[in-house]
Parts: C-alpha cells; structure tokens; sequence
C-alpha cells in the first residue's frame, strides 16, 4: 500500500479539485458557517440573519410632528436541511496507487459530482423555490420530524429575457437595471452564472463582450469568463431548468402588506390552478420603489410564487409592501391583475445574477472521531470561507460493505471512505437576485 496517500494528501487534493469546480456556490456567503458551534452539527438547526433596517425620513422645517419612525429589526432563518454522503470503496490495489494517479481516477471525478450537485442544489433553489426534504438518510429519523427542521422557500426578485430566444447584452443590462434600482451595491460583488446555452448566446453575439486577457490570475478558476457591466459572469453546468405553469394571470383580492416588514406574503387571488412553484408575475402598473429615496422608478414589480396554499391563496415573495420604511412598490396590487412572466408551459434553463451577499450559506463542521476509523480529517476550503467536508476512512476486513452496493468486489475486504457534509442555503435579499432566460 502507498504510504503517500494519507489523508492530508487527500485534504489537498480534494480542495484543489473543489476550488476548480465549484461554481455558483463558491460566490455565495458562506461566513455563517461560523455561527454554528461543532456542538450543533446536526439537520434542523438554525441561525437567524439580521437584515438593514429601514426607518421614514421626515423633511420639514425641523418640527417636531410625534410621527417617530419605529425601527424594527427584520430577519431570516437559515436552516441546515441538507445533507450529502459520498461512500466509496477501494480495494489494496488502489491504494497502492501514486497519488497523481488515485487523485485522477478517484478523488477528481468524486469531488467535481459533489460541487455540482451543490450548485444545482443553489440554483434549483431559487428557481424553483425547492425546499429540502430532511430525511432518515439526512441524519434524524422523520418520525419526530417538524417543520422547523426544514428551511423555507428561496426566490428571486425578477426574472428577464424570455425562453427560446438568444441572450443579448441588452438583456444583461435590463437586469442590471433591476439591481440598481432597489439599490443594489455596485460594489464588484455582483456575480453572474450562465448556462451554456446562454454563454454560447453572449459569444455569438459580441466575441468581445468579455476579455479575459484582464483576468489572467483567475482562468484557472472553472467556469470563469470574464466581466461586463460590473458583473464577474461565469459559465456553470448546474443552471436550473424551470417551467411555467398554464395559469397567465392572477386577479389579487388581498395580500399588500401597508406596514412592517415581511419575508413572503399570502395572496388571495381568484384561482391558483396550474400555477407551478418558481413562476414569476408582474404587476401591471405598479413599479418598483428605491428602498432609500423611496421614489418610484422605471421598472414594474415582480413577484415569486414560492408555495400554493389553495385553490384561492399563494404565497409570494418579495412581500408586496405599499406604506411604511420598508415600501417597495409604488401602489398596492390589492384588486390589480398580475401577469405570468413569460409564455405558459414555456420552460428552460435559468442563468442568474446575484449580489454575493443575497445568498447565505452554511455548512457546520461535522465531528470527527478519534476512535475506530484510520483516516479521519476535516477539509474547509479557506476560499469559500465557510464549506466543510469530512472525509473518514476505515477498514472493512469482512467486506460488509459491498452487501450495500460497495466496489470492492465480492465480499472481500476492502477500504471503506465516505465525504460527508450538512449545510444549508437561504436568500437574504431577494431583490438582488435576478433569473435570466434564454
């Protein structure tokens, strides 16, 4: 057996092959892995995430009106409801290997599955509004299980461009335009992630919308492409695939918030039928509110359907708020009709944009033994600043394992090694994210 592969060479190569393939989740927040003590590495925990606060200016001639604007202090939750095993089995064979060749053959393509699975899992997220399902595999049983185990549903604030058609950089610049008018930092945080579709859309249409001759010190970086109106855009191979659902439009009866803050809210509306989680509706007159002169601009509100109660109610996000420091559209949609963005039934993959601070992650670190295993070792990658993977590995002499579906052969003995990680994702600001369709 190589006495090279040892597990800080497998921590080593495991982040190389991590940082090179890890796409969308690499540009999230993952700091909040910091919150989470090594106590509390299980699923169903959580950590409320402040947002700004928001207050109403008084412009007077400096009297006193008794009109005090009440602060209050708004959050999120970000649960840890997701959970990712990698089991594998090797025999003395291979890990006999050197490890150039153990790292081509079986930690590169382990490790490159599991950033794409975490960026599919981000994207689908928001596309979609797609909650994990915490499972007896996910580490409780589901017996006890209640809902505070499993986190609430993502979204994004807008979506533009339109299924079928080629992406454009005027498409590019329509969702700019959204960021900056709910005052989205243009802080070189702004981050875009194409599919391929869409990528091979913007190199057809101008070969020199991105120039990595400036970028020279990140192409080794999978999947990144270049800069354009203030964006970092890279490609990425997990873009969600939403479809609309057969429902066009949506009479609202009720539902505009005309104080406070909210994360979601309920419509009631004249029927939900057909109306698939992730489809967007516009307002049709009501625009868009800049959350700090609080003036209406240029753009109409959109609005995610992250759940269906009834045949009668939806659940929204952004709230729809009309009054008060946190008003983000011009009028209240309380008796207007919304339309479904884009055609019904249309679907196809979503390319997004988000400001880094939008979308928060964690991932805790699970405990590791120092008992009864031959490898056992933490990998945090320091870049992402917050993603832990546990790797662990033991020797099967009874070949156990391969009753369970294991590679070693026919119930001989063999080298038992698993990746583990739990983490959770959730949009902070909703109105920083935008889907783009092509």
């Amino acid at each position: 057996m190589s006495s090279l592969i040892t597990s800080a060479i497998i921590g080593k190569e495991t982040l190389l092959n991590f940082q090179n393939s890890l796409v969308v989740g690499s540009k999230a927040d993952w700091q909040y892995s910091a919150m989470f003590g090594k106590e509390e590495s299980q699923i169903g925990n959580s950590r409320s995430i402040r947002r700004p606060i928001a207050v109403t200016l008084q412009e007077n001639n400096m009297s006193w009106n008794a009109a005090n604007s009440a602060v209050t202090e708004t959050y999120v939750k970000l649960v840890v409801d997701r959970s990712l095993t990698v089991p594998m089995s090797f025999t003395e064979g291979d890990m006999a290997l050197k490890i150039e060749r153990f790292s081509e053959r079986y930690i590169g393509p382990t490790v490159r599955q599991i950033a794409a699975v975490l960026d599919a899992r981000v994207c689908d997220s928001i596309s979609n509004s797609t909650v994990a399902t915490a499972s007896a595999t996910s580490g409780l049983s589901t017996a006890g299980l209640d809902g505070n185990a499993v986190g609430t549903p993502n979204a994004a604030g807008y979506v533009v461009g339109a299924f079928g058609t080629a992406l454009t950089p005027a498409t590019i610049m329509k969702a700019k335009q959204y960021l900056i008018d709910v005052a989205c930092p243009d802080d070189g945080r702004i981050y875009g992630f194409l599919s391929s579709k869409a990528q091979s859309d913007l190199n057809q249409a101008q070969a020199t919308l991105f120039n990595p001759l400036l970028q020279v010190d990140s192409v080794y970086r999978a999947g990144e492409i270049g800069q354009y109106a203030g964006i970092k855009f890279s490609a990425t191979q997990s873009a969600a695939t939403h479809i609309n659902g057969t429902q066009t439009d949506i009479a609202v009866t009720s539902g505009t918030l005309t104080s406070g803050w909210a994360e979601s809210a309920t419509l009631v509306i004249d029927a939900s039928a057909g109306i698939n989680t992730g489809d967007m509706f516009e307002a049709p007159t009501q625009v868009l509110v800049n959350p700090l002169s609080k003036f209406p601009t240029s753009t109409k509100a959109q609005f995610q359907v992250i759940s269906v109660t009834d045949g009668t109610h939806v659940v929204v996000s952004p709230a729809p708020i009309s009054a008060g420091p946190y008003k983000n559209i011009s009028a209240t949609i309380d008796g207007a009709t919304l339309t479904l963005v884009g055609a019904s039934g249309a679907s196809g993959q979503e390319s997004l944009i988000f400001h880094k601070s939008a979308v928060a992650c964690a991932s805790p670190a699970l405990s590791v033994p120092s008992k009864g295993v031959e490898m056992a070792r933490l990998i945090q990658d320091e870049d992402i600043d917050g993603f832990v993977l546990r790797f662990l590995r033991t020797y099967d002499a009874l070949g156990a394992s391969t009753a369970f579906g294991g590679g070693v052969g026919t119930g001989g003995p063999g080298f038992v090694n698993r990746y583990d990680t739990i983490w959770g994702v959730k949009t902070t600001n909703v109105q920083w994210i935008v889907r783009v369709r092509a």
